[in-house]
């Protein structure tokens, strides 16, 4: 850490750029700097080109205000090498940790992160930022080190809602008017699991409204997405795991090794034939028109170093907990918008496709309910 970057946010840092600036997870390209993807393996490798969205951004006048630090390969969800600038009890979240203390410190306009189960949506809710994830392939993923290219997208992160929309407009153009027919509805599962103080911020933020709940439980698709995660994921990391599995942390460790086994044992096709059906279910269960709001996290923030949380009154894993109402969208590749509010952060998402829509509803709630 340095007076530049106090809480650990940058891997590199270009201080002399200029407004407005975007912080960069250490997963996507940045022509000579660091893609390491916060393993020790990786250590010295740098980007050999912009990633497309990169490019994106430069066209749109953003600047580069550095690369930013990661959980290692993207296994977890909560950045501990890094402090939360605005709330320094509890962890930035994760993976991308560092680009949301970034953004949330004020040293970058924007966050550019990447989401393979929540890792951009998860860390603005720690940090009380805005974020968005586009559909599934609405943004180009090349140049981008992978981590499930399945699950993988981009997605922003802000600390203001306007700034926000113009990073979303410069990768997917302008939002539109939302349709005249939009509607909330809350996600009853979210409902059922979220602690008592977030589902009574959910309610005083959003009032009454229909539920919503798709065929597909959390249970049917959470193995599926799990299993293809791990064994995409060695894919990825194959050859410097072989040769130097020391040099990845724990966690990323315990997640190859169950993805090399999948790989080995030939056990991956089932999970993949699973795959478009639960997909298919949550889709066809979202009618045009309709916005599915919950909270983010099913769970306050925890503290920076926690490896556990209550959740449904049993004692779960940290990702587990953090993951549980942000993996739908990646399974299914819905859009998400993240509203923080008082006493937590909201998950607006849509149907695949609709991201403008969804933007310029959420945009039109905003301006109606919150001080955005």
């Amino acid at each position: 850490m340095t007076p530049l970057d106090p809480y650990g946010a940058f891997l590199s840092r270009n201080p002399g750029a200029a407004d407005p600036t975007v912080a960069v997870k250490d997963m996507v390209g940045v022509a000579g700097h660091p893609q390491e993807a916060g393993i020790p393996a990786r250590k010295g490798r740098t980007a050999p080109a912009d990633a497309d969205v990169i490019i994106l951004l430069k066209r749109a006048g953003y600047e580069i205000a550095g690369v930013t630090v990661t959980d290692a390969a993207g296994f977890g969800t909560m950045t501990p090498s890094v402090e939360n600038p605005r709330h320094p009890s509890t962890a930035a979240g994760g993976s991308s940790g560092g680009t949301a203390a970034a953004v949330a410190a004020g040293l970058a306009t924007i966050g550019l992160g990447t989401d393979t189960g929540g890792s951009v949506r998860i860390p603005a809710a720690y940090c009380g930022l805005y974020a968005f994830l586009p559909s599934r392939d609405a943004v180009s993923q090349a140049g981008i080190l992978p981590m499930a290219p399945t699950f993988d997208r981009v997605g922003l992160m802000a600390r203001t809602l306007p700034d926000l929309l113009a990073a979303a407009a410069a990768l997917i153009g302008p939002a539109p008017s939302p349709p005249p027919s939009a509607r909330l509805r809350l996600w009853q599962e979210s409902l059922q699991v979220a602690t008592p103080a977030i589902t009574q911020a959910l309610a005083s933020a959003i009032g009454p409204a229909p539920t919503w709940q798709p065929p597909a439980h959390y249970d049917d698709y959470a193995l599926v997405h799990s299993a293809i995660v791990c064994a995409e994921a060695f894919d990825t990391h194959a050859a410097d795991f072989r040769t130097a599995a020391a040099d990845f942390p724990a966690d990323a460790r315990v997640g190859l090794r169950v993805g090399a086994q999948l790989q080995r044992a030939a056990r991956l096709t089932p999970y993949r034939r699973a795959l478009p059906a639960w997909a298919d279910a949550i889709t066809n269960s979202i009618t045009p028109g309709d916005v599915i709001v919950s909270p983010t996290l099913p769970v306050p923030p925890q503290p920076r170093y926690a490896r556990s949380a209550i959740l449904e009154g049993s004692l779960v894993p940290i990702v587990n907990a953090n993951i549980r109402l942000t993996t739908l969208a990646n399974v299914a590749g819905l859009p998400a918008v993240i509203i923080p509010t008082d006493g937590g952060s909201l998950q607006f998402m849509g149907p695949p496709g609709s991201d403008g829509q969804l933007l310029a509803f959420v945009a039109e709630w905003a301006a109606a309910h919150t001080q955005a």
